[in-house]
């Protein structure tokens, strides 16, 4: 799949989230694409791969349904970049489809922290409360550091106390790890 050219049927879905296009830009992924017809909500993305080298955009008026889209997948024998939770991606691998499921691929280059993990963070702010620091890893995610406002503009070693996923994201607690 990667560096040689395929054929994609990228769900209505998936060609809105601008994960599955970075791929395309990237050039991870190249080749034929099949999307949903132009509209509204698809212009911006069909937009994007249009300016992609290696990428040939083919519209396909049946893709207004997962079904749909597993239908022309089969019938051109390409592969599926899913994100609708109605599609079952290994109960389609199971049926001889090649399938992308585009939260899965990119849950997995999210790093996962436990309580007591130790990782090193800069601070770029002061937090909401009195003592704490924010910074961000380099995907995104958001670390609260107590006792971190002091370190403002400073990489500082930090050992996690906690993580809650929201609906904006994962957001990581931490302390530092050597207190001053």
């Amino acid at each position: 799949m990667f560096a040689r050219k395929e054929k994609y049927v990228i769900e209505r879905d998936a060609l809105v989230d601008g994960r599955v296009l970075s791929l395309f830009e990237m050039q991870l992924l190249r080749g034929k694409v099949y999307v949903s017809p132009l509209d509204d909500e698809t212009a911006s993305g069909i937009e994007r791969l249009s300016k992609c080298p290696d990428v040939k955009i083919e519209f396909a008026s049946d893709l207004d349904s997962s079904a749909k889209a597993v239908a022309l997948t089969r019938a051109k024998k390409a592969v599926l970049l899913k994100l609708s939770k109605e599609l079952n991606a290994e109960k389609l691998r199971r049926k001889g489809m090649r399938v992308v499921d585009i939260d899965a691929l990119f849950e997995r280059f999210v790093p996962h922290f436990k309580p007591g993990d130790e990782t090193v963070v800069r601070i770029v702010k002061k937090g909401k409360g009195q003592d704490e620091g924010v910074g961000y890893f380099s995907n995104g995610i958001k670390v609260v550091v107590e006792e971190g406002a002091e370190h403002i503009n400073r990489y500082l070693e930090v050992v996690i106390k906690g993580v809650v996923n929201t609906p904006a994201g994962r957001m990581v607690f931490a302390r530092p790890k050597y207190r001053t």
